[in-house]
Parts: C-alpha cells; structure tokens; sequence
C-alpha cells in the first residue's frame, strides 16, 4: 500500500496549483505529490485523521531529520478535491510506489541484520560446556581421566618448571628463548582438562599446548590453545601456521578471568580442534595441515618485556 498526500502549499495569498515535489520551510524534508493540472481547487479544513499517516510518511522521506521539525510545519497540510476526484500523473506514482518498496525493503533487511548480529552475539557467550569437561570435587566428571600433575611424567627444565603441593608452577623473566616442559608420552585423540592461571606483567604470553614434537625447550612446532593479551581463547600453531583460528579481544575480554583460574577444556580428534574457555566456546575448526599426534605441554614465552607466571592446580586427560 502507498501513501499519496492530498496537499496543497500557499505563498501568500496564492495558491500553488501544482506540487510535483515541494520542500518545507524547515528544509527538514522532500515530499512527494502529485501534478494537479486543474485550474479550479476546493480546499478543506487540516484534517487530524491523516496525522499517524503523515508521520509514517515522513519517518521514510525524512533526509536525517527527526519528526520534532517536521510537526512544526503542521500548517502546510491541507486536504483538497479535484471536482470530486484524485487527478494522478501515472508516471509519478509508479515512481513513488518503487521509491517506497525499495525503503520498505531496505528497512526490513537492515532490521533482519541486525538481530541477526545480535543473536549471534548473544550466542558466541553462551556457555556450552559438555558435561565431560566439568569438574565434580576437583576432578572431571567421568571416567578414565589421567592426571598429569606428575613429575614423573614430564620433561622439564627444573629452574623454570616445579610441582609445589599439587601444583605445576613455572615462571620466565626476559629470556630470549622459551621454556616449555612437556609430557614424556605422545597422545593422538584425547580430551584434556585444565585449571590454570597466569600472572606476571601485561605482557605475559603462554599456552596449553597439544600435539607438539619437540626439537629442543626452545623449539617445539604445534598447536598452542592460547594465552596472553591478544591470544586468549584462540588457536595458534608453532613454527608452522601460527594464527589458525583467532578468537576475538572484545570477546575474550567478556571471558577471560584475568589473573584468577581459567578452565580450558580441549577436544582433538583427528584434524578437528575444538576448546572451551570457562565454558564459552571458542575455537572449533578441522585444520587438515597439522599434526595428528604428540606431546601435551605448557609454555613459558620468550621476550625481553615479558614476565610469565604460570600455576596449574588441575591436569588431566583422558584418551578417544
């Protein structure tokens, strides 16, 4: 349906006798009319029934203006007859019926976007964790979880990486290289669950790594569930792809539980990589390039500027 004002302007005591596109004192719009071609007008009293009408009109006419400055002009709008009858330029009216579609058209698409966007939103912070990486009583719940926090189990370098109490700490100042410690078993699918937190300085880098095959503590090519401002909740591979899949800052920053305990609970089966950061999840890709098996480790991140704290209260995994 379309809208046609019957409308007349006056200057003075003229009457304007045609109107085909008129504009208000207030420049606050463009109108559309019609091209009377009559030489004889019956003009009326301001009719109030058209107001919520005219309103619609100007929401969709209106050039960036708002409808207090459009109200003001309220005495510009007449009703009129033409004998009786409407007289309408065919022309005109085929073109303002398209003009309006289009504006209809526009509106909802914008307004489908928009809540589009914001249910996505919404669900990239949903939290989703599987029942597999909660904790019950400090352990996952389930059966045929291994716990890592063993010695025993590790390759480390001692003056970074030390089990205090339950606890797995390593800490790195300024050093040129990194220190990563490492299990000494080589893991192909698994689930991994971990607590941990990092302190240190703004610069402080790490990662709970998977599928690594180290060459050395410095050198060790694979996937990093990572750590760090800029990195948290996203997928980084070592020496190889780096960025694979990025989670974003903004949303990180919503997630991350700075300088307390973080729980990421990671997945990889086959080429598929997915992981929860405190029960959002944020990556979920199948990166067919990387490894399909290695060793799970921690890292500390080299960089002069950097001080990296890392205390991991809870390890375990458990394999597919």
């Amino acid at each position: 349906m379309i809208v046609i004002f019957e409308s007349y302007g006056t200057t003075g005591s003229h009457v304007r006798k045609h109107c085909t596109v008129y504009t208000l004192k207030a420049n606050a719009m463009q109108a559309f009319g019609t091209y009377l071609g009559a030489s004889k007008i019956q003009a009326g009293l301001r009719d109030r029934r058209c107001l919520p009408a005219r309103q619609l009109f100007c929401q969709l006419f209106a050039m960036g203006k708002n409808d207090s400055s459009i109200t003001a002009e309220k005495s510009n709008f007449y009703r009129y007859k033409i004998n009786g009858k409407l007289n309408l330029n065919l022309n005109m009216y085929k073109s303002i019926k398209t003009a309006v579609v289009k504006l209809f058209a526009i509106s909802l698409l914008t307004t489908a976007l928009y809540t589009a966007a914001s249910a996505q939103k919404d669900t990239t912070l949903k939290i989703t964790l599987p029942a597999a990486g909660k904790f019950l009583n400090g352990k996952p719940m389930g059966k045929g979880w291994i716990n890592l926090l063993d010695t025993t189990l590790w390759n480390t370098e001692v003056q970074y990486w030390q089990l205090n109490n339950g606890v797995l700490h390593g800490e790195s100042k300024g050093q040129d290289q990194h220190h990563y410690g490492y299990t000494k078993k080589i893991y192909k699918d698994f689930e991994l669950n971990v607590l941990i937190k990092m302190t240190g300085n703004e610069e402080a880098n790490s990662g709970v790594c998977i599928r690594l095959h180290p060459a050395s503590f410095d050198i060790e090519p694979g996937y990093q569930i990572d750590m760090g401002k800029g990195y948290w909740g996203s997928l980084w591979e070592e020496l190889r792809a780096e960025m694979v899949q990025k989670y974003p800052d903004s949303l990180a920053a919503k997630v991350v539980k700075v300088d307390e305990w973080n729980h990421y609970y990671i997945i990889a089966k086959g080429h598929h990589i997915q992981a929860w950061l405190n029960g959002v999840k944020t990556i979920d890709i199948v990166h067919g390039e990387g490894f399909l098996d290695g060793n799970i480790g921690l890292q500390l991140c080299h960089g002069r500027q950097r001080n990296t704290v890392i205390d991991v209260k809870a390890m375990f995994v458990k394999e597919l």
